[in-house]
C-alpha cells in the first residue's frame, strides 16, 4: 500500500517534495502502530494503554483501505452517540482534514469511497450494508462480541482487501481477551497487537509519565501497563486469574464436597460444585451450564457427579407450579428425579458480595482452570453504569445478567461461611507460618483420633 497516497490530503498545502513527505510519515509511525495500519490479515486487534495512538491508527487503517479501493464503503463504530460525535468524528477530521457531514454522518473521499460513522444503537439498522471494512473504537465498551459478529456478516463488498479491525483498552478477561488474547492458537487470518504506554513515552511531553505514575495502582496497571488482570466496575473485583485460577487436581475423598444450583430455563441452569479443605479454603472444581432444558435433564447431569444433595436458590422452593390439581415447586420436581435440595442462605446482596470479595482477597477461593463459564461470568459481571446526567450518588446495583454462577458463589459462601469473622490469608507454601499451621493441624488430628488432649 502507498503511504504517500494515504496522506496526500493531509499534506496537500505544504510546499515540500514527495520524498520529504514520505520520510515524515514513516518517521511518525511507531512500529506497532504501523503493524496495525498495514497488517495484511483480515482481522486486526490493537489493545493498548493510553497514549499508544490507537485512535490515530484506526483512522489511518480505514483511510488506507478506502484509498486503495475506489468506491469502497467502510464504517467506524463507537458504543455511544456522544463519544462518537465528540471524540471519534472530531479525531477523524483533525487526522484527515476531511469533514464529516452532520446530517448523514459520512465522509466522502475523492475516489468515491465513503466512510460512515455509527454508534451502538444504530447497528441493528445496518443489516443491508455491503461493507468493505469496519473498525470499532474502544471495543471494550461493548459488553460482548455481538457488534463485531454482526458487522462481520456485512463484509461482502468486492474490494482488494476486506477487513475487520478494532482498538481497545485492556479490561480484564472480557470478550476481547477470551477471543483474541487468551487462546494460544489465535483465530485464522488474525493479527493481535498489544502495547503499553511506556513504549510510546518518547512522543509525549516529559511530564506526562510523571502524571501517570500518580494514578491508583489498579488504574495504572490497566491503562498504562495494559494489564488484563485489572477491570473497573466488576462486582467481584478482588478476583485475579493469576491468583485464583489453578490447574485441576484430584480432590481428596475426605474433603467436604457439595454443589449449589441456580435454576433457569431461558437463562441457563447453573450448577457449581465445590470442595472445602481442612483449613476452610474453597475449591471450585466443576460446573454445569445449559439453558432451555427440562429439570430431568439437569438432574441426570448432577447425578453424573455422584452428589445428589446440594444447596439451591431459595426462590425455587416456592410452590408456583401446578399439575393434575397438585401445586408443587421446582425443588419438588428435582426431588422427584432424585436430587435433594435445601434452600441456600440469602442475605443482603451487598453484604454477600463483600463477603465473597473478602474470600478472594484472602486467597481462600481457588477455581479450576476448566471452569470456562465461571471464568467468563466473573470477568463480565459488573455494576450498572450511571447514565450521563444522573447523580453519581445513586445506589450501586449489579447488572442482572452474566451472574448465574456468580449467584451460586454467593449462596455457597453465605450458607457455608455465615460468620463475618476476619479471614486470614493462606500462608506462603513452605514459609514459617505454613509450617506452624501444619504443625497445629497435625496436633489437632492426633488429638481427635486419640480422644484425649495432647500436651
Amino acid at each position: 500500500m502507498n503511504l504517500l497516497k494515504v496522506y496526500r490530503l493531509k499534506f496537500k498545502t505544504e510546499s515540500v517534495n514527495s520524498n520529504q513527505i514520505e520520510d515524515r510519515v514513516i518517521h511518525r509511525l511507531k512500529p506497532k502502530q504501523a503493524t496495525f495500519i498495514f497488517s495484511p490479515e483480515a482481522d486486526v486487534v490493537f489493545v493498548g494503554g493510553v497514549g499508544t495512538l490507537k485512535t490515530s491508527s484506526l483512522i489511518k487503517r480505514g483511510m488506507v483501505l478506502s484509498e486503495e479501493s475506489p468506491k469502497n464503503l467502510g464504517v467506524i463504530v463507537r458504543k455511544t452517540f456522544v463519544d462518537l460525535r465528540d471524540s471519534t468524528v472530531r479525531d477523524f477530521e483533525l487526522e484527515t482534514g476531511i469533514q464529516v457531514s452532520k446530517d448523514t454522518k459520512e465522509a466522502i473521499l475523492n475516489n468515491g469511497s465513503v466512510i460512515m460513522f455509527r454508534h451502538g444503537d444504530e447497528l441493528p439498522g445496518l443489516k443491508n450494508l455491503n461493507l468493505g471494512w469496519f473498525g470499532i473504537e474502544q471495543a471494550e465498551e461493548f459488553p460482548d462480541s455481538t457488534a463485531w459478529d454482526m458487522l462481520q456478516m456485512r463484509l461482502r463488498r468486492k474490494v482488494k482487501v476486506r477487513s475487520a479491525f478494532m482498538i481497545a483498552n485492556a479490561n480484564g478477561h472480557n470478550w476481547i481477551y477470551q477471543r483474541f488474547i487468551e487462546p494460544e492458537i489465535k483465530p485464522l487470518n488474525t493479527r493481535v497487537i498489544e502495547a503499553s504506554t511506556l513504549e510510546f513515552l518518547d512522543i509525549h511531553p516529559p511530564d506526562y509519565f510523571e502524571r501517570l505514575k500518580k494514578l491508583p495502582e489498579k488504574r495504572y496497571n490497566r491503562y498504562v501497563l495494559n494489564s488484563h488482570e485489572e477491570t473497573e466496575g466488576l462486582v467481584y473485583d478482588e478476583f485475579r486469574e493469576s491468583n485464583h485460577v489453578i490447574e485441576p487436581f484430584s480432590i481428596p475423598e475426605t474433603w467436604e464436597r457439595g454443589f449449589v444450583l441456580d435454576h433457569g430455563y431461558r437463562n441457563p441452569t447453573a450448577v457449581l460444585w465445590y470442595a472445602i479443605d481442612y483449613d476452610g479454603n474453597v475449591i471450585l472444581y466443576d460446573e454445569h451450564y445449559e439453558k432451555e432444558r427440562p429439570v430431568s435433564y439437569h438432574a441426570e447431569k448432577i447425578k453424573l457427579r455422584h452428589l445428589n444433595d446440594g444447596y439451591a436458590d431459595p426462590s425455587i422452593f416456592s410452590k408456583t407450579q401446578q399439575r393434575n390439581g397438585f401445586v408443587y415447586s421446582i425443588a419438588d420436581e428435582y426431588r422427584d428425579f432424585g436430587i435433594g435440595l435445601r434452600p441456600a442462605m440469602r442475605s443482603d446482596e451487598f453484604a454477600a458480595i463483600a463477603r465473597v470479595n473478602e474470600f478472594f482477597k484472602a486467597g481462600r477461593i481457588k477455581v479450576f482452570k476448566t471452569l470456562s463459564n465461571f471464568r467468563e461470568e466473573i470477568g463480565l459481571w459488573s455494576w450498572k453504569s450511571v447514565k450521563p446526567g444522573y447523580s453519581n450518588n445513586l445506589p450501586e446495583e449489579p447488572e442482572d445478567k452474566d451472574n448465574h454462577l456468580m449467584d451460586d458463589l454467593k449462596y455457597l459462601v453465605q450458607s457455608r461461611f455465615p460468620s463475618a469473622t476476619k479471614l486470614e490469608p493462606i500462608p506462603e507454601y513452605h514459609s514459617l507460618d505454613w509450617f506452624d499451621k501444619q504443625k497445629n493441624y497435625e496436633h489437632n488430628i492426633k488429638e481427635a483420633r486419640s480422644g484425649t488432649k495432647v500436651w
